[in-house]
């Protein structure tokens, strides 16, 4: 589900982005990339 969020956020008007970012938009994101990187590091 992360991923369609960040898809999502690259054609959201910033003032939308903005208000979702104010809702944790940007920790779910931050812990999407964390969690790809980590699995990276297992593979």
């Amino acid at each position: 589900m992360t991923d369609h969020y960040i898809n999502l956020s690259l054609v959201i008007p910033p003032a939308i982005l903005d208000e979702v970012l104010q809702n944790n938009f940007y920790d779910n994101i931050n812990n999407f990339y964390n969690l790809s990187y980590e699995m990276r590091l297992t593979l």
